[in-house]
């Protein structure tokens, strides 16, 4: 077969690779004017050193490529814990000792602020609040460094040290930012309180839970498998419980996002990295939207997972409805086939109602040469505690 010419949406192929001619014009425009002076730097060690229980946040203006080694040396130093932001994820290991979780409107959003709540300063690293649904930034003692002003309107961040961050983070590492007094006791007991409102609290009354069936997808697929979710309930719990290793592994819509991402993503990722296993985590709703494009993979030989969390509506905007005290009205979908949809388009296919029936599907489909969906029923019980509302 010849080679495939098919135009990626410009965010998605700057998002994957870091390397075209385009993305370098978009990050030569985003780097400051001028460096900031000592004093500024002074400033903000000044305010690091005087904070007992600071807490970092790494967000989406960090280059995952360029800024990752400044990063990892600076947490290190410093010793607070590390929160990332959907479009962050990677640039801290999800196993290193420091890092917390997932932050900026995820599932167990409520646990996360509470804890932020008890920090004295956040750190900002390339944080953008493009990313953030809930004012924390704005109501909490935030410090920004990054490439980019975050300044806006009548919003200022309590200081603000814009520059190439390869510089910042190594000068700032060589000056006295003082000790933490995070102790591992309370840091664990944190662990546990984001875990336990993550799991499931409830029987299963139809279908899997998303939390436990992201879990073992995430224990059945490689290490350095390149994860693209979706919009809606799914990108709730794939976003917080999904660990993520290494930079641009994955890609998620987040901020201004919308549904139907997910699938055309996946197809960029897999172009771009035709080596690498390529997961697609996707609700029923936006796959409904994007189905379709299954011929285009099976034409061309785009071969990737495609999960579909199934449950019947559109669970984000019914939760939301709920939790606004409106009725049920417009969401709940009539029973979809997908299995046989998707092997109408050419793909292979599955149904999965159980834990086993997940894992003997995910290991069939990684030995196909041909697009694979798992029609994953999904119970959708626990999407309410996903998407409580923060404090």
């Amino acid at each position: 077969m010849g080679p495939v010419h098919i135009a990626l949406p410009s965010d998605v192929a700057r998002s994957l690779d870091h390397r075209t001619e385009t993305d370098n014009e978009v990050r030569l425009d985003m780097q400051p004017s001028a460096s900031p002076s000592e004093e500024e730097v002074q400033r903000i060690a000044d305010a690091i050193r005087n904070a007992r229980r600071p807490v970092v946040i790494l967000g989406l203006d960090l280059d995952p490529q360029e800024d990752r080694g400044s990063v990892q040396r600076f947490v290190a130093k410093l010793g607070a814990p590390v929160f990332v932001t959907p479009k962050a994820k990677g640039i801290l290991a999800e196993d290193h000792a420091l890092f917390a979780g997932v932050c900026a409107g995820v599932a167990a959003d409520k646990v996360i602020v509470e804890f932020l709540s008890r920090a004295d300063l956040l750190i900002g690293l390339g944080f953008d609040p493009v990313e953030s649904d809930k004012l924390w930034h704005q109501t909490m003692k935030l410090i920004s460094i990054g490439p980019v002003s975050i300044a806006a309107g009548a919003y200022s961040p309590l200081q603000e040290c814009v520059g190439d961050l390869g510089e910042l983070l190594p000068a700032l590492g060589e000056m006295d930012l003082g000790s933490c007094e995070w102790s591992e006791v309370e840091l664990n007991r944190f662990r546990e309180q984001l875990s336990e409102a993550l799991r499931p609290s409830h029987a299963l009354n139809s279908g899997l839970s998303p939390y436990e069936a992201t879990q073992r997808l995430r224990e059945l697929l490689p290490r350095g498998t390149i994860h693209v979710t979706d919009v809606g309930s799914v990108k709730f719990v794939t976003s917080q419980v999904w660990k993520t290793y290494e930079p641009l592994t994955f890609f998620v819509s987040n901020g201004l996002s919308s549904m139907g991402y997910g699938l055309p993503g996946a197809m960029a990722a897999k172009l771009l990295f035709p080596d690498r296993v390529v997961l697609c985590t996707i609700g029923d709703g936006g796959f409904g939207m994007t189905l379709s494009e299954l011929e285009t993979c099976a034409r061309h030989g785009i071969h990737f997972i495609t999960v579909v969390y199934n449950d019947n509506g559109l669970s984000l905007i019914r939760v939301v409805q709920e939790y606004k005290g409106y009725p049920n009205y417009g969401v709940d979908f009539g029973a979809v086939d997908f299995n046989a949809a998707a092997e109408a388009f050419g793909a292979w296919s599955s149904r999965v109602e159980t834990m086993d029936d997940l894992d003997r599907a995910v290991r069939e489909g990684l030995r196909m040469r041909r697009p694979v969906v798992l029609d994953v029923v999904i119970d959708p019980t626990e999407y309410r505690t996903h998407a409580a509302p923060a404090s």
